[in-house]
């Protein structure tokens, strides 16, 4: 992983691409949950657990909901795209915090802010996925993640900002074989709370590869959208806007 809004998984990674999974049923207890601590109504796979402790409470929305969701963006878009379920996003997800001692960064804080806190963030977090776009190619993978304790999103929305501060330009090393990494903002708004866009380069001997992505966060809930190779930067960041808004009004958080 290279220096980018904190996602789930490998941006632009084929391998991110899971067998087509079908929208799960939605249970009656999903549909008649209680928010124990307001005496709401909770909505569909939505936890009635009040949130309460770091990374003690239950994901607001069930991996179930999530599911269901980004399988119903999936259709009302017609992305004809792979869901993937938390079971396939674990299997890709890195095991351990931290950077491989092989690799070395300049300047050496962004070897941290590579994958250690966002790898510790979802271990507890509700996942769910979709990988889309031409076969053969690198997809445009859209990762949705639910957490119990939204205290977390805080540190990585403070990561973001590190890579534009701390990491905008970064040499990553290993093995004699050098790239650097270059992270820019692009503007774009969604109906999140919050939204950071990154146009990040990364170029080597082998050439120059692109990747725009978009983090977006409401309350506990943060959606990634990971776009490889675009020609279009600007216009990629409005693609992932698109299905940000349509994630998050599927959940019925987004801010209107």
């Amino acid at each position: 992983p290279v220096p980018s809004p904190s996602g789930l998984i490998a941006p632009g990674d084929p391998s991110s691409s899971g067998a087509p999974q079908d929208q799960p049923p939605e249970t009656e207890e999903d549909r008649r949950g209680t928010d124990a601590g307001s005496g709401r109504t909770a909505g569909p796979g939505q936890s009635s657990s009040p949130v309460s402790g770091y990374g003690t409470s239950d994901p607001v929305f069930s991996s179930a909901r999530l599911q269901a969701a980004v399988a119903a963006v999936d259709r009302a878009l017609y992305l004809d795209g792979e869901v993937l379920d938390e079971a396939t996003l674990r299997q890709i997800l890195p095991a351990e915090t931290g950077t491989s001692g092989e690799v070395t960064f300049d300047p050496p804080v962004c070897a941290e802010l590579a994958v250690s806190e966002s790898v510790e963030a979802v271990q507890s977090a509700a996942l769910a996925g979709l990988a889309y776009g031409v076969p053969g190619e690198a997809p445009t993978v859209l990762n949705v993640a639910a957490y119990g304790d939204g205290s977390i999103l805080d540190t990585l929305g403070f990561i973001d900002e590190a890579v534009l501060s701390d990491c905008a330009d970064v040499r990553m090393s290993r093995d004699g074989t050098t790239v650097t990494v270059t992270n820019t903002r692009l503007e774009i708004s969604t109906t999140a709370e919050e939204t950071l866009a990154l146009d990040t380069r990364v170029s080597g001997a082998a050439g120059q590869t692109r990747l725009v992505a978009v983090s977006a966060r409401t309350g506990s809930v943060r959606v990634v959208v990971s776009i490889p190779a675009p020609q279009d930067p600007e216009g990629a960041a409005r693609e992932a806007a698109v299905l940000i808004d349509a994630v998050l009004t599927e959940l019925g958080v987004a801010v209107l």
